[in-house]
């Protein structure tokens, strides 16, 4: 398990009514190392709430990020560096 998935778990157990969920990331989207992972491990989510993905910097992954948030039907927002 890593800071992302542990991050997204502890949200719905401190409250399993949320719906929308805000990752936000500079660059590595692991471990979810292909999109096939992370729907195998959305799939297990209950309840599913949409999952949003912010990338910031030039640095960060964000083909992957934009078919997450597909994925978790969430939005996607990238703010480059200047």
């Amino acid at each position: 398990m890593t800071l992302k998935q542990e991050a997204i778990e502890a949200g719905l157990m401190t409250d399993s009514t949320l719906s929308d969920l805000v990752v936000c990331c500079d660059g590595d989207v692991n471990p979810f190392i292909d999109v096939a992972e992370f729907e195998m491990f959305y799939a297990k989510l209950s309840p599913k709430p949409r999952i949003h993905f912010v990338a910031i910097g030039n640095e960060a992954d964000t083909e992957k990020m934009k078919r997450f948030a597909g994925i978790a039907e969430g939005f996607f927002v990238h703010r480059p560096d200047k």
